[in-house]
């Protein structure tokens, strides 16, 4: 959604800063640039790639951009991720050892998402990114209108524990 037409949005759950946006936009755009002029320059481009995803996922983390702010640490995982892939392609590219290259990529793919894990658990006290759940089973049969719903708080799983 355009920066501008955002926080008009009522409905709209993740909000961000429309100067993030506007970043993260040209940031896209230049690698589409990249990708246009310099198709024949894989490392360059997976390089710039690597290094651009690296500063997104650390001006998510200083500046925190959503005002979710649980969600910035997961936005800031993501660009880590693609970093993370990216300098993948750069091994299979310099190396060509696949194999190696897939291992170092989920292995330390999963490290990421480990670690990100672990600090949301520490900083937030939560379970992770996810919701409490609210879980409505009903009958679609004329017969039986009745409906079933367990609320599933996260007071009430934690007490179980």
């Amino acid at each position: 959604m355009s920066s501008n037409l955002q926080f008009q949005n009522k409905l709209l759950d993740f909000k961000v800063h429309p100067s993030f946006l506007v970043i993260m936009s040209q940031v896209m755009l230049f690698i589409s640039g990249l990708q246009c002029f310099y198709s024949k320059e894989v490392v360059v481009i997976l390089l710039f790639v690597t290094v651009s995803m690296t500063i997104m996922g650390l001006i998510c983390l200083v500046y925190q951009p959503c005002l979710i702010k649980k969600a910035n640490l997961w936005l800031a995982i993501k660009f880590f991720l693609i970093a993370w892939i990216t300098a993948g392609g750069l091994m299979v590219h310099w190396t060509e050892k696949r194999l190696l290259s897939a291992l170092f990529t989920g292995v330390g793919g999963g490290v990421i998402i480990i670690i990100g894990y672990v600090v949301h658990r520490i900083i937030y006290k939560s379970n992770g990114p996810f919701v409490c759940l609210n879980v409505c089973i009903g009958s679609s049969s004329a017969r039986v209108s009745s409906m079933c719903c367990i609320n599933f708080s996260c007071e009430q799983s934690r007490k179980s524990r």
